[in-house]
């Protein structure tokens, strides 16, 4: 039993930990990302994966303002909808990330 309660206690200070690391580092990962995009704009791979990392930050609405303030965020998700319309994975969270930060604008 202790050493359960311990584990808790300690997964909950990992927890915080990556929580806090990634609010430092959400700002360097959404710009990383969108220079990737605009690198590799011929890659639909990367372009459905990147797409798919903006969303998962776009879940958190304390990011959206980060993400509304990274250069060409926005327009790239834009550029991946219109050049990408079979790959419904990147429609589905390019889309949803821009539906995300227009309702925070």
């Amino acid at each position: 039993q202790i050493e359960r309660e311990l584990f808790q206690e300690l997964g909950e200070v990992g927890e915080t930990s990556e929580k806090e690391m990634l609010d430092a580092s959400v700002g360097q990962i959404a710009n990383l990302v969108v220079v990737a995009m605009k690198n590799f704009c011929s890659s639909e791979a990367i372009l459905n994966r990147a797409c798919l990392v903006l969303h998962n930050l776009s879940l958190n609405e304390d990011y959206h303002s980060v993400l509304l303030w990274t250069p060409n965020c926005y327009q790239m998700l834009e550029w991946c909808i219109g050049n990408y319309p079979h790959d419904h994975v990147l429609q589905q969270s390019a889309g949803g990330t821009i539906q995300r930060l227009n309702e925070t604008l």
